[in-house]
């Protein structure tokens, strides 16, 4: 990554030094001032990622919160005239709430040692993102953390890649489904582009192979077609060789002050409860003040959720309600969703300065599912 105008190795050095210090003071709101505004952390054993002031407040938080004692001890760094490598080791007694991201672990009172590396990038003489190697594992150990819950997070990331995997593989060619949509899809994508300005821009995220980015496109708006999988990036492209493409995670979505609108549709349901806050806050930093987003929630029935959440305990996968395994078998791990309850979207939507404008539910298909419609507004 490039670190933007370059200083010293020195000065990046003192520069990650006096942050270290500052968090070991529980000075936070200094060290913060040490960082620029468009911050990104990427956690690497878990496969989260915080953007912002606000995500790197709850970056340094989580372990101010969880140890009042504990502290780093940097054993080694190297600095160049960019970036800053340390690796350093976090000792402390475990005597707060230790957040993560399967929820909180409460104090249990034992010592914590965890091994951690850090890579960080400086632009103009402040901390522009930070790569977070750390012992994830062992932590979970020494906390007395075992079994499923231990495992979420690798197993999320898992999930994630065969994903990816699946797309790759799929026959889009010979299946309608990747070709059509209904009505009650055509006039949200319509009522979200006439909200844009006339030549605008669209962020299409999980775009599949470009349902609608002729749409877009006709409406005279720009689109950048975003999705994790580049065999739906290459079909796209060949299809639409107007469209700007780009490979990327919902959860990873690196784009700041971009787009007046953002649409995702039928693909949300592949996002797990812990992720969605930060995705939408990813759709919120894409878009221009104001901006809209439309998105699609996945409904079922209540009682086949349930049914099937209980089947996928039952395999030993540590899942959380609403979330469910579909059509795995022995020979397949199935397609992973997540069914939250609508008044949990509502609330993360507005937690994330969303104001939602329009909602419709339907149409039910036959195969015993419909996707609830969600057009909102930055606040």
């Amino acid at each position: 990554m490039s670190g933007g105008d370059r200083t010293s190795a020195g000065e990046n050095l003192a520069l990650v030094t006096k942050v270290h210090d500052l968090w070991n003071d529980r000075d936070l709101e200094r060290a913060l001032d040490l960082a620029t505004d468009d911050i990104e952390i990427r956690l690497v054993a878990t496969g989260q990622t915080l953007v912002g002031r606000d995500g790197f407040r709850r970056f340094m938080e989580r372990f101010a919160t969880a140890s009042a004692d504990m502290e780093k001890h940097v054993t080694n760094q190297v600095a160049s005239a960019d970036q800053v490598a340390s690796e350093f080791t976090l000792r402390g007694t475990h005597d707060g709430p230790l957040r993560t991201p399967t929820g909180e672990i409460p104090p249990t009172g034992r010592e914590i040692q965890l091994e951690v590396v850090e890579v960080i990038g400086v632009r103009n003489d402040k901390i522009a993102w930070i790569r977070n190697y750390s012992d994830t594992a062992t932590l979970m150990r020494q906390l007395g953390v075992s079994g499923p819950a231990a495992d979420r997070a690798a197993w999320l990331y898992q999930l994630r890649r065969e994903n990816e995997r699946q797309e790759d593989a799929a026959e889009t060619a010979n299946e309608s489904y990747w070709q059509e949509t209904d009505d009650a899809h055509r006039e949200f994508v319509d009522r979200s582009l006439s909200m844009l300005p006339t030549g605008g821009s669209v962020l299409d995220a999980a775009c599949g192979i470009g349902r609608y980015v002729g749409t877009i496109l006709a409406s005279g708006r720009s689109v950048m077609a975003v999705d994790a999988s580049a065999v739906y990036l290459a079909k796209t492209k060949a299809s639409f060789p107007d469209a700007s493409i780009e490979k990327h995670d919902l959860q990873d979505l690196p784009f700041r002050d971009r787009f007046d609108g953002v649409i995702c549709v039928d693909a949300m349901e592949f996002v797990p409860p812990e992720d969605w806050p930060g995705v939408l806050e990813r759709f919120r930093a894409a878009l221009h003040r104001p901006g809209w987003l439309y998105i699609t929630v996945e409904r079922m029935p209540p009682a086949e959720i349930r049914a099937m959440t209980e089947a996928a305990r039952g395999s030993g996968l540590p899942v959380f309600d609403g979330e469910v395994m579909l059509e795995a078998s022995d020979e397949s791990p199935g397609y992973y969703h997540y069914y939250p309850g609508l008044d949990q979207v509502r609330a993360w939507l507005a937690g994330e300065g969303f104001t939602i404008l329009e909602e419709l539910e339907g149409p039910w298909h036959e195969g015993g599912y419909a996707y609830h419609h969600i057009l909102a507004r930055t606040t």
